[in-house]
């Protein structure tokens, strides 16, 4: 079967397609070469031929694959009620119609069963009611159950959630350094250190680090840690930025759409 290259350029190295993998790390025992001395399957990425793959996967005639599983809150309190999104896919070329997809949460059904129909490439992001009774770690798995399904390897996707107790409240603490113009050592680690009031509660269950305004002529140069009061170090952002400047209104958050490898200078935003 003939191929177009032009139908599988990537934003540079591998990049999934819909029944397959293009780039250099794709598998080279499998995959069929693209040979061609002045044009790579990698477009921006890839400019050696050498290395540019592309694999195909199988494909199956009926398909479903739940991709993920989300919770609405981060911090779900028991005896509360939540919504869990679930995305569900078509992979095959076939319609399906009325297909169940169920959430559970540590084994048992939470809420009820959606039923789901989708065109062959089509997507939907469905919704059910999460109530947990009591605290504690619980595993949201949804699952789809297309009886025709001929790879079950991809019917389910899991997000674990931590529960606190009923009656537990949050407050929000906005904590600034108040340092401006701090100069970037070439040679040494530039600190700055931010210090929570005393009163503070005793547990910190999440975490945004905003940047508001970084300058620096070379942005894959800087490295960004934040290190708690145990000294271990989180990574915010590592050689990231090619030679591009700056870091404007940066916010890091772990809840985040896009990583900051995704991203491109000045990085301002989530």
């Amino acid at each position: 079967m003939p191929l177009n290259p032009s139908h599988l350029l990537g934003p540079g190295g591998a990049r999934d397609l819909k029944n397959g993998k293009v780039g250099s790390d794709a598998n080279g025992t499998t995959a069929v070469q693209y040979m061609d001395s002045t044009f790579g399957l990698g477009g921006l990425g890839s400019g050696n031929a050498d290395n540019d793959y592309v694999e195909f996967f199988p494909l199956y005639d009926h398909d479903y694959q739940v991709s993920w599983v989300m919770l609405s809150d981060d911090n779900p309190i028991a005896k509360s009620t939540y919504t869990a999104e679930v995305e569900v896919y078509n992979n095959g070329p076939n319609s399906e119609t009325d297909v169940p997809v169920r959430l559970f949460a540590n084994g048992a059904q939470s809420g009820a069963e959606v039923l789901v129909s989708l065109a062959p490439g089509e997507a939907d992001t469905v919704q059910f009611t999460f109530t947990p009774l009591s605290d504690g770690a619980y595993e949201l798995k949804a699952t789809s159950f297309l009886a025709t399904d001929q790879n079950i390897a991809n019917n389910s996707a899991i997000t674990n959630v931590t529960v606190w107790p009923f009656g537990t409240t949050f407050q929000n603490y906005f904590i600034t350094s108040g340092i401006i113009d701090k100069p970037i050592s070439n040679t040494f680690t530039t600190y700055d250190t931010l210090t929570l009031v005393t009163d503070a509660p005793t547990a910190i269950v999440d975490i945004e680090v905003i940047i508001d305004s970084l300058t620096h002529t070379w942005d894959s140069d800087i490295d960004m840690y934040l290190i708690g009061p145990n000294g271990v170090p989180l990574e915010l952002s590592t050689d990231n930025g090619g030679s591009s400047d700056n870091y404007i209104g940066t916010i890091f958050d772990d809840q985040a759409e896009l990583s900051i490898t995704q991203g491109s200078a000045p990085f301002t935003g989530f």
